[in-house]
């Protein structure tokens, strides 16, 4: 397993070379009013993010893959009128300042506006 972790930059690297689509996820998160659904923290999203990078996937296509593209391709229709919305508001691209995902300004799941 050790081995297969040890190559998996490049493996990665390689399939998004050959045209593999690749897509931002994770496994993890808890339901927050039950704490059921899993064991891991809400948030690893963005450590992907940075890992997709660092294997050597363009910035702006990881966060392309990890938004729209990945609402694409579930087949759900994205941001528009009357659609259910879960998304974030950044003060700055992350396409160009990465870390500005590390403090979104807002937080909006399911249409409704956490915090303030």
């Amino acid at each position: 397993m050790r081995a297969l972790y040890a190559t998996s930059r490049d493996r990665i690297r390689n399939a998004f070379a050959a045209g593999v689509a690749i897509y931002t996820g994770t496994d993890a998160g808890t339901d927050a009013a039950t704490d059921a659904g899993g064991s891991l923290p809400h948030g690893l999203i963005r450590d992907k993010i940075r890992a997709l990078i660092g294997a050597g996937i363009p910035q702006n296509e990881v966060i392309a893959q990890a938004s729209w593209r990945g609402c694409e391709w579930l087949g759900l229709p994205g941001l528009v009128e009357g659609a259910a919305a879960d998304f974030v508001v950044l003060d700055h691209d992350p396409c160009v300042e990465l870390a500005t995902m590390l403090a979104p300004v807002r937080i909006v799941p399911r249409g409704a506006v956490v915090g303030d």
